[in-house]
């Protein structure tokens, strides 16, 4: 009965992969927008400006303190979560393109909702065995 469940589970991984990339299709910053990007804008602020207050603003209502530089109102956590895959998908734009400070291009959009995708399908997975295993299953 397991094998029927974890079936069901790799199913609907595949649905939900095909629904975070299809998000991209149309706007390719459509992962990457709003206060989504508050949270993202620490990485490139890091690791390819170099300075989090030169950052330009985006698709959110920009904050600035009194020497006028960019602020960010996001706490940096979710940043955290998003490291690897912007790797990832710095590594890819550094290998296919020729400017590597792109950092609201469609590679990096998509390495975000991939690595979404994966945390929440690694969530949901760890739930499925809790309550298997809570609720008495095979």
């Amino acid at each position: 009965m397991k094998k029927v469940h974890y079936l069901l589970f790799f199913i609907s991984s595949l649905y939900f992969i095909n629904v975070a990339f299809d998000r991209i299709k149309g706007n390719p910053r459509g992962v990457i927008n709003s206060d989504c990007e508050g949270y993202y804008d620490y990485l490139p602020g890091l690791f390819i400006i170099k300075d989090f207050h030169k950052l330009p603003p985006g698709s959110m209502w920009p904050n600035y303190n009194d020497k006028h530089e960019f602020v960010d109102k996001y706490s940096c956590g979710v940043a955290y979560f998003e490291l690897p895959f912007f790797g990832i998908g710095y590594l890819i734009n550094k290998l296919k393109s020729s400017n590597s400070d792109e950092y609201l291009s469609p590679i990096y959009s998509k390495a975000i909702a991939f690595g979404g995708t994966l945390i929440a399908l690694f969530a949901l997975l760890t739930l499925f065995n809790a309550l298997l295993m809570g609720g008495g299953g095979d």
